[in-house]
C-alpha cells in the first residue's frame, strides 16, 4: 500500500507532539518539511485556550510598546535616539535574549537578517504576528545608523508615501510614540524590512 504523504512527513506529525517548531528546526528540518505540522498538543479537558493566550500576550506586548515609548531615558535628546535600546529592551522581556548589550542598530538588522530563529516577512505577516504577541521588528541599516522598531500588536495601516499597508509602530527615535511604518523610517529611502521571532503561527 503506497503512502499518502512522504515517510519524513509522518515522522515530523509524530514528533510534533513532542517537540516544538524550535526543536524540529534544531534537528535539521526545513520549514518545507514542517509545513502544515501541527506541534500543539494539548490534554483534552486542560483549559488551556490558544486564542486567549494569544489575546493576553497580544495586550502584554502593546502595554509593553506603550511604556518603551513613553519611558524618559528613551526621549530623543539633543539629536541623540535610542531605537536601539528601546527594541533590544522589548525583545528581552519577549524572551528573545539575541541583541548583545550595547549593538546599534545596523548590526541587529545583520543578526536578525542571518540568526536562527528569525525570519522576514510581508507588513501584513508582521502585523498578524505581533497580534498574536510575537516579537516583530522593522528595521532597515544606513550609511551611518540604521533604524529599528517594534512592531504593535495592530492591524496594518495604509501609507499613502508608499501606497501600501504598513505596520504600526512603537517607535523610538526622533519622534516617540505609536506611528506607521512609514512615519517612522525616511520615505525616500523605502519601506524597511520586517523581521518577525520565534515560531510563527
Amino acid at each position: 500500500m503506497a503512502l499518502s504523504k512522504p515517510w519524513w512527513k509522518i515522522v515530523l506529525d509524530l514528533l510534533a507532539g513532542l517537540l516544538s517548531k524550535q526543536d524540529l528546526r534544531r534537528a535539521g528540518a526545513t520549514s518545507a518539511q514542517m509545513d502544515g505540522v501541527v506541534t500543539v498538543s494539548v490534554p483534552l479537558g486542560s483549559g488551556y485556550d490558544v486564542e486567549e493566550d494569544r489575546r493576553m500576550k497580544a495586550r502584554q506586548l502593546e502595554e509593553l510598546c506603550g511604556t518603551i515609548i513613553s519611558v524618559a531615558h528613551y526621549q530623543p535628546d539633543s539629536g541623540v535616539t535610542y531605537c536601539n535600546q528601546a527594541v533590544r529592551e522589548v525583545a528581552e522581556a519577549l524572551g528573545c535574549r539575541d541583541f548583545p548589550q550595547n549593538i546599534l542598530a545596523n548590526a541587529m538588522v545583520d543578526l536578525m537578517s542571518s540568526a536562527y530563529g528569525w525570519r522576514t516577512d510581508t507588513a501584513e505577516r508582521a502585523s498578524e504576528h505581533a497580534i498574536r504577541g510575537g516579537l516583530a521588528i522593522a528595521g532597515k541599516k544606513y550609511a551611518v545608523h540604521g533604524h529599528v522598531a517594534v512592531i504593535a500588536p495592530q492591524p496594518c495601516s495604509y501609507s499613502g508615501s508608499w501606497a501600501a499597508p504598513v505596520p504600526i509602530l512603537a517607535n523610538v527615535g526622533t519622534r516617540n510614540g505609536f506611528m506607521k511604518a512609514s512615519e517612522a523610517f525616511p520615505v525616500a529611502g523605502g519601506e524597511p524590512a520586517y523581521y518577525l521571532w520565534g515560531e510563527v503561527a
